[in-house]
């Protein structure tokens, strides 16, 4: 019997805990420059997940290098035709040039085309020279991270809220206490069943005959 007694605090016992493993999410899909002030004379307009394009403002004729996960967006040279100034018999003289890909324009205004749409894991780099494309600086984008606790699970534990003593027991010790109890169980005589049975049964009935008095 007192192998049983021992038994008891241990089935009713149950492993508890709380979990809390932080996930790592996107605070949102608007890439934001890492731990950088503006660059003064540049703007680079807000993108997001999912952009195909990214737009920038420079002062005219600087130029603008975009790089999406260190690999940079290749932009081919432009040429640029100025309008007629001489005559000849023919026409107007050829009067083009050849200019820059990465180059804002008189405006400084610039649109550069992504091979694909931005993702979240994705980091960006935009770097600026001036107009004699002497570097001036650069920002670098990503995704804002946070630590989210996961949700928590709690299993209430039976052995307190009967006031008895909380046990926690190794999980193979718990299976080998139980593979003894089980043993022990088996070895038993029928006469020792039976008055297990109405030992039971007699405690069941005098805790019910109490519940009636109250």
């Amino acid at each position: 019997m007192k192998l049983v007694k021992r038994l008891i605090p241990i089935c009713l016992a149950i492993f508890w805990g709380s979990l809390s493993i932080p996930k790592t999410v996107a605070a949102n899909q608007v890439f934001k420059a890492e731990h950088q002030q503006p660059l003064a004379e540049t703007t680079v307009k807000a993108f997001k997940v999912g952009d195909q394009a990214i737009t920038i403002q420079t002062p005219a004729h600087w130029y603008a290098y975009v790089y999406v996960n260190n690999n940079l967006v290749t932009q081919a040279v432009k040429t640029i035709e100025r309008p007629c100034v001489h005559h000849v018999e023919d026409g107007c003289v050829s009067n083009s040039y050849l200019y820059s890909g990465y180059r804002t324009g008189y405006n400084g205004s610039y649109t550069v085309k992504l091979p694909k749409a931005l993702k979240a894991s994705d980091t960006i780099k935009v770097s600026f020279s001036n107009d004699d494309n002497f570097y001036y600086g650069d920002l670098i984008y990503t995704i804002p991270k946070v630590e989210v606790p996961q949700a928590t699970t709690t299993i209430s534990n039976p052995a307190e809220e009967t006031g008895q003593e909380s046990q926690i027991i190794p999980t193979e010790e718990t299976y080998q206490l139980y593979k003894t109890y089980l043993d022990y169980e088996a070895r038993k005589s029928w006469q020792h069943k039976v008055s297990d049975f109405f030992g039971h049964q007699w405690a069941n009935l005098k805790s019910w005959w109490q519940d009636m008095k109250s």
